[in-house]
């Protein structure tokens, strides 16, 4: 399979399907709630063929299937209940594993307790579960309005895990919050604005009551914000992880047509050649990672070797010639 799911619906729409070497945290923010965590791993077993379930306890983790171990080179899925275990037990288990989950081939949910990344940081996707809905607040190589929706979710009467749209109330919730991170307010001062409760607010952010329409025209007049971008707003973020999917053309590292930026790698055997995936006019960057190279210009021609690098403003790059006796890695970058 191309890529794992995670079997809900709403969340393989936005995320559109997990990547290998994933690690997903589910952070239950109320505490343990087992239907919650058989409903993950029903909807993983039902979209990917290969679901493997451990339970965290006496600072271990225990597979439900004795004959399914924990190989994070295999492309698998694995479900790891961490809700069982103490704060500390397991946590350098969990580091390693992530870390190999990272640099492996699986996909790892780590279901555990509070608001804590168990993983140390090494988890790419975040999901926050309250009561009644889920926030992503870490979704790396997505678009950056994922970051911060918060979802209605319920379980159904089967045990499914049935992930609603985002509605108005949670959209204006999100907006205040990303307003009070760019100013770097507390929900008390948020409040103390508009006339209400620090607690107010708090409820507003996670989209479980709604301000009242003089409040939200109250906070748009005081802070200068127009009311629809309070509806639409997003965190900002100058930051984006670019991840390939297996989609992309061998050797793509980042294709961003909006940002007019695309960066891929060649490898090129000795006395060997090979095109620049980005061949044509603009403005290009050849880094020389390893090897010797003759890069072949329209105007002229270069010899490189590790650690140079060509900036092309003017004309095109028509070939990447190895003159050595190894392979040669040369990154290309396009830009403007």
């Amino acid at each position: 399979m191309s890529s794992a799911q995670f079997g809900i619906g709403r969340l393989d729409d936005l995320f559109h399907g997990l990547l290998w070497g994933e690690n997903i945290v589910w952070a239950l923010a109320d505490g343990p709630d087992p239907a919650f965590v058989s409903a993950v791993i029903d909807a993983s077993r039902a979209a990917n063929p290969d679901v493997r379930v451990f339970r965290a306890g006496d600072g271990r983790l225990t597979a439900e299937d004795r004959d399914l171990g924990l190989d994070p080179g295999r492309r698998a899925v694995y479900v790891i209940d961490l809700t069982g275990a103490g704060e500390d037990d397991l946590a350098a288990l969990v580091r390693d594993v992530a870390g190999q989950v990272f640099r492996g081939q699986a996909v790892a949910h780590w279901l555990a307790r509070g608001q804590e990344d168990p993983t140390d940081g090494l988890a790419q996707c975040v999901i926050t579960v309250e009561k009644d809905h889920l926030r992503i607040d870490r979704a790396d190589a997505r678009p950056s309005t994922i970051r911060g929706v918060l979802l209605p979710f319920e379980i159904d009467a089967g045990g499914r895990l049935e992930v609603g749209p985002t509605s108005a109330a949670a959209l204006l919730g999100r907006g205040i919050r990303a307003l009070r991170k760019d100013r770097h307010w507390s929900q008390s001062q948020v409040g103390a604005l508009i006339g209400v409760s620090g607690s107010a607010i708090s409820q507003a952010e996670r989209g479980q009551h709604a301000l009242s329409l003089e409040s939200v025209l109250e906070l748009s007049e005081k802070t200068g914000i127009p009311l629809d971008r309070l509806l639409r707003d997003t965190p900002a973020s100058e930051v984006f992880v670019h991840r390939p999917w297996p989609a992309d053309s061998p050797g793509v590292l980042v294709d961003d047509p909006r940002h007019g930026v695309r960066m891929a790698s060649v490898t090129v055997p000795p006395r060997g050649s090979a095109t620049p995936p980005q061949a044509g006019h603009g403005s290009c960057l050849l880094l020389v990672a390893a090897g010797y190279v003759r890069v072949v210009h329209s105007s002229s021609r270069f010899v490189l070797r590790q650690g140079d690098a060509l900036r092309v403003t003017e004309g095109s790059v028509l070939s990447i010639r190895n003159i050595g006796d190894t392979d040669a890695l040369v990154f290309c970058v396009s830009y403007g």
